[in-house]
């Protein structure tokens, strides 16, 4: 009752709201029902600035004391999201540990796909093959943007010298699933990282057109879902790199203005 009055209508998380949402969190002692879990999955997509931390805090805590094994294991995953860059050791001990209890298949992919993930910010060398075999089996498999989620982290792997071109085509796929999913800002960030490849091989025209209409998606997005500052920042790059430094000079410093603003959320 207490999220409800505090979201106004179910699913509405303005940035405004985060504290009070976080507050009614702390509130709940009952077990979390599937509007919870909602409430939670909005909430982690959206959150930012000092009140992060804190909901993976609670987050942490909420699953170590949570009896139903599906939503435990939920409210692990999304704690991993958020505590993943920070964390990244603890997290996967986490994440195998999550992967050997009994999973539903949903689960067992959103695991798999987060060790991929930080399998790949570990470095190539370090357990690559296995977070490619993650990644390509979650790109094949699940329902919604997860198949769309492992093609990105794909795309990722592959970003490196000889390979450039598997790269274009696993974010090009991703960009196709996440508009099929109907998730603008994964579509908008799969769009942005083929620019940039663009831009790294001196492809300007395709690079800009990539980037726009990136940017295109990013600012038809809900403004606390935005990622304005880091696609600007980009674009930026690639206007600086076609020797228009008067717009790069314009678009850096509106990124690092919206940068600013959002650490002080």
């Amino acid at each position: 009752e207490r999220l409800e009055r505090s979201l106004g209508r179910e699913g509405a998380l303005p940035a405004a709201l985060h504290p009070v949402v976080l507050q009614g969190l702390e509130a709940l002692e009952t077990s979390l029902s599937p509007f919870h879990l909602h409430v939670l999955q909005n909430l982690v997509r959206t959150v930012s600035g000092v009140h992060r931390a804190r909901l993976a805090e609670w987050l942490e805590t909420r699953a170590s004391r949570e009896t139903d094994r599906g939503a435990r294991a939920t409210l692990l995953l999304f704690w991993a999201r958020l505590t993943g860059d920070s964390q990244p050791g603890r997290v996967i001990a986490q994440l195998e540990t999550l992967l050997k209890t009994r999973l539903a298949p949903k689960q067992e992919l959103e695991t798999k796909l987060l060790l991929g993930r930080l399998g790949l910010r570990q470095g190539i060398k370090a357990g690559s093959s296995r977070s490619l075999r993650f990644l390509t089996e979650v790109s094949r498999r699940g329902e919604g943007s997860l198949p769309a989620q492992g093609a990105f982290g794909l795309g990722l792997w592959y970003t490196r010298p000889g390979q450039l071109a598997q790269a274009h085509q696993h974010y090009q796929r991703a960009a196709k699933l996440f508009a099929e999913a109907g998730d603008s800002l994964g579509q908008g960030q799969a769009l942005m990282n083929r620019a940039l490849l663009c831009k790294d091989q001196r492809n300007w025209k395709e690079a800009l057109a990539l980037a726009e209409s990136a940017r295109r998606l990013q600012e038809s997005l809900p403004p606390e879902e935005q990622r304005r500052a880091s696609f600007l920042n980009n674009l930026a790059a690639i206007q600086a790199g076609m020797g228009n430094l008067q717009e790069s000079h314009r678009l850096y410093t509106e990124a690092l203005a919206l940068a600013r603003h959002d650490d002080n959320r």
